[in-house]
């Protein structure tokens, strides 16, 4: 026991130290804040500001129009003041237009309310920015045609309110927001990568340690098993502090922004989910961290180790791969059965979570699967952390690990 909890200390204070380690803890806060603060800032409240930033648009440019037909005789109430400019013919829109004093003009020709055909004349057309006023003019084309009926066009443009019960208490989403049907998908890429990252930390400790034969001391010093033990726990406590540290400044980051970001409609998330995931995470991290130390065992270096992670992992891509699954339709019999499967458990239960409610007897078959899963890889690994395979080892071969596991090799 003492020579495990040497092991533990030792490999806490090496990995802790590392700058990498510092650099990629600090970094995800840093990078949410900087994303947030930036969103916080923009006058427009829709969920495509960021994008309005990079398509280089600065929302300020202004639009005309030339109504030939003589149909527009008023704007609706949206429509602010200025924002649509009227020119009383193409000679001096185009004039406009060259001297800068509008970005674009719509030209409605005579025949309109006939051919329902309407001239956009722009001098730098882009797909990405071009139209950004359509809206407008089609709300002010509504609103005339309807004879400048304000209830008449109110109720075009909403024909119908819905009202939704739910039969069960849920997380409630805005469901005009893009962002709150990407929450999921963030929340289960996060845990993704917390769980992988910690386990690659043990298969690069393994493998570096092979490669500098450093393991042949501490074989000399302690058993193989006393070795897995300590290398798990040490890393599995820096993995869940990762994650804790995380989370809890992500919230702090959140907090402070909420008021003013245009991503807080669609940041809803479920009590509790931070106790939920810290527990997928440790299940999550004792099977896969696990089954990279095995790799780390049965592979000769860290190139080969390198190259058999992805086929280790892949069953964790799955949910990320699927996620419109469970944020469209998180009830599903896919996403339930990839919630249930151990191997996919993880990623898919706090993705599902992150989408709305999920009953306890879900979890809690998906929780006791995951504990058995992780008990037999553990005690099958364990197999692998002899001093025969850590000091040989050969190509890795996924069919071989497979036996190996299974006590066949």
């Amino acid at each position: 026991m003492s020579k495990t909890i040497f092991i533990i200390r030792n490999e806490l204070i090496r990995t802790i130290v590392r700058p990498s380690f510092i650099i990629s803890l600090l970094m995800f806060p840093l990078i949410m804040a900087v994303v947030i603060f930036i969103s916080s800032t923009q006058k427009d409240s829709s969920s495509f500001a960021a994008f309005s930033m990079l398509t280089g648009d600065t929302g300020e440019e202004n639009e005309g129009y030339v109504d030939q037909s003589g149909l527009i005789k008023a704007f609706p109430p949206q429509v602010e003041e200025g924002a649509l400019k009227s020119f009383p013919d193409i000679h001096s829109a185009n004039q406009a237009l060259e001297n800068g004093d509008i970005s674009a003009y719509y030209l409605v020709p005579v025949n309109y309310l006939t051919s329902g055909t309407i001239n956009y004349i722009r001098a730098d057309y882009n797909p990405l920015s071009g139209l950004e006023n359509s809206t407008m003019f089609r709300d002010v084309l509504d609103y005339n045609l309807l004879g400048q009926d304000l209830q008449a066009a109110d109720r075009f443009w909403n024909p119908i309110q819905v009202e939704e019960v739910a039969l069960v208490e849920s997380v409630t989403r805005d469901a005009t927001n893009p962002m709150s049907y990407m929450l999921p998908y963030f929340v289960g890429m996060i845990l993704y990568v917390v769980i992988i990252s910690s386990a690659s930390l043990l298969l690069n400790s393994i493998s570096t340690e092979k490669g500098n034969r450093v393991i042949e001391l501490l074989i000399a010093s302690a058993s193989p098993q006393e070795i897995m033990n300590g290398k798990i726990l040490a890393l599995g406590v820096v993995g869940l502090f990762q994650a804790v540290f995380w989370a809890g400044t992500g919230l702090i980051v959140l907090n402070i922004f909420n008021q003013n970001t245009i991503l807080s409609g669609s940041l809803v998330l479920p009590p509790f989910l931070i106790l939920w995931v810290i527990l997928y995470f440790l299940l999550g991290y004792a099977i896969y961290g696990s089954l990279m130390a095995g790799v780390g065992a049965l592979a000769p270096g860290m190139k080969e180790a390198s190259q058999a992670t992805m086929l280790v992992v892949m069953p964790l891509l799955i949910p990320l791969i699927l996620s419109p699954s469970f944020s469209m339709a998180p009830d599903n019999a896919l996403s339930v059965a990839l919630s249930l499967f151990p191997f996919t458990a993880p990623v898919s239960m706090i993705t599902r979570l992150t989408a709305g409610s999920v009953p306890a007897w879900q979890l809690a078959l998906s929780l006791c699967l995951m504990l058995i899963t992780a008990f037999l890889v553990v005690r099958a690994v364990a197999g692998l952390f002899r001093a025969q395979t850590l000091l040989t080892g050969q190509n890795f071969n996924l069919l071989l690990f497979i036996k190996a596991l299974a006590g066949r090799a």
